[in-house]
């Protein structure tokens, strides 16, 4: 495996990038061999912003670069396996396309989380990242039993208290990040040298006073792109016996995912206590948002149940409409039409009786593959009640009588074969299949 690996296959030729397919563990050994950063694309086939990522794999620059200086990995999310869990549990997969750069051991170096990123955009980040003298990534949080010691000043990090004259920077000599004072450009003597007054470096021991994490989460955000504010934004919540002061609110507000975290839920649990801080528009827009990306983008997706939920976050009076048209809509596109066939019954006798478009496709299948009679002879009389009284297209009567023959109802099929044939006649159809299906009755 890792022979095939580390061949290079028409790198610099290609006209897209050469992505191997659902490893982990050996491409790790590959990255480690070659002395190369590792690329993954997390995909699914039913995910639509994954497929207008291809177009990006496809430019020839992005794909000459990426194929000559990283291992490209994809992984198919939508899948079941023991690659797929291990990546989802590692990298905290929970969106796509998630696009992640990891060094040779592994670490994160990016990500990119529900976005179409365009062909520059990511060959921007992949020519930063391979150049370090203009890319400093976060440093890896480790334990530490006292906190090194600044060159001016000397106070470990749980004696600094957070002031509006302090700010954190990255220093132009190593790269870090730091806790600083913040500069008074009026002074005469001001430099912007961070490192003459160091109070804090950045990931340097874990027992970190709160009002350094919460500063530090938020520049996490803003200047990293590895994810790892994540960390240090449970971090500082952990930290506090009352989320529901303002500034918690606000705090919780501006660092939320997804739908799969206390945050959210603390949120939905107390949003009237969020509208009231932030506004009412505000919420429901962030509701909405991070609802749709659930159910159209999220790794593991949403089943009926969890979809009605969601539905009611934006919606309580027509959840269970919503819950099952995306359900419906989903299991169609998939092509899981026993599936279909069972959810949309239910539908349609509990839900909505009059949603001809479903009985049509239900009806269809049905047609053609049912072998159930009883199944087949309650969407016949589904249909039929739908149909009575109105004159549709000519397939769907002929359709009707095809149903209740295969249901061994010849004298409902034979009328309903009657109307079709009628039907067809006043719409100027063919009725030939129709005629060869009552010579049957």
């Amino acid at each position: 495996m890792l022979s095939v690996l580390s061949t290079e296959i028409l790198m610099s030729q290609s006209s897209s990038v050469q992505f191997r397919n659902d490893i982990f563990d050996a491409a790790l050994a590959s990255a480690q061999q070659q002395d190369k950063p590792i690329f993954i694309d997390t995909w699914a086939e039913w995910c639509g912003p994954c497929k207008k990522m291809e177009p990006v794999f496809r430019d020839p620059a992005l794909a000459s670069y990426f194929n000559q200086n990283f291992v490209n990995v994809r992984i198919d999310m939508g899948r079941e396996g023991e690659v797929k869990q291990q990546v989802q549990r590692k990298y905290d997969i929970f969106f796509l396309p998630t696009l992640l750069i990891l060094d040779k051991e592994g670490h994160v170096m990016f990500r990119s989380d529900n976005k179409v990123l365009s062909a520059q955009e990511l060959l921007n980040v992949a020519q930063a990242i391979n150049s370090p003298e203009s890319y400093a990534t976060a440093p890896v949080r480790r334990s530490v039993k006292s906190h090194p010691k600044s060159t001016v000043q000397e106070p470990v990090a749980q004696e600094v208290k957070i002031s509006e004259d302090m700010m954190l920077s990255r220093s132009t000599a190593t790269g870090a990040t730091i806790l600083v004072q913040r500069p008074d450009i009026s002074d005469m003597d001001y430099s912007d040298d961070p490192n003459e007054k160091v109070l804090y470096t950045l990931g340097e021991g874990d027992q970190l006073p709160p009002e350094i994490l919460y500063e530090e989460a938020y520049f996490r955000y803003s200047q990293f792109s590895d994810g790892s504010h994540r960390e240090t934004v449970q971090q500082y919540l952990d930290s506090q016996s009352d989320w529901k002061t303002e500034k918690n609110v606000k705090f919780i507000f501006d660092f939320l995912m997804n739908t799969d975290t206390r945050q959210f839920s603390f949120m939905i649990n107390n949003r009237s206590l969020f509208e009231s801080v932030l506004g009412a528009d505000v919420v429901k827009q962030s509701i909405g948002i991070l609802v749709y990306q659930k159910l159209f983008q999220a790794v593991d997706r949403p089943d009926l149940t969890l979809a009605k939920e969601l539905f009611a976050h934006l919606n309580q009076a027509n959840k269970d409409q919503k819950a099952y048209s995306y359900i419906l809509n989903r299991t169609y596109t998939e092509g899981r039409m026993e599936e279909y066939v069972s959810i949309a019954a239910d539908y349609i006798q509990y839900v909505n009786p009059l949603d001809l478009p479903v009985q049509r496709k239900v009806a269809h299948h049905l047609s053609e593959h049912g072998t159930d009679k009883k199944q087949i002879y309650q969407a016949a009389r589904h249909l039929d009640d739908m149909m009575t009284g109105k004159e549709v297209d000519y397939e769907l009567h002929h359709v009707l009588a095809k149903l209740y023959y295969k249901a061994g109802k010849n004298n409902k099929a034979k009328k309903a074969a009657d109307k079709a044939i009628s039907v067809a006649k006043r719409q100027n159809k063919e009725y030939n299949k129709t005629e060869q299906l009552y010579s049957l009755l």
